[in-house]
């Protein structure tokens, strides 16, 4: 499945939100077990 945000997108939530939880709240996911494991990875990835 492609992801239906950009990197853009992400490091913009990332700024916002102090979780990634809160990330994902942002980018319209829900805060699940995959959400999360592909946002970290991704946010590990490019710091």
């Amino acid at each position: 499945m492609k992801a239906k945000y950009t990197l853009k997108e992400v490091q913009e939530a990332v700024k916002c939100n102090h979780s990634v939880a809160g990330v994902l709240r942002q980018l319209n996911l829900r805060p699940i077990g995959g959400n999360y494991k592909t946002i970290k990875r991704l946010i590990f990835k490019h710091n």
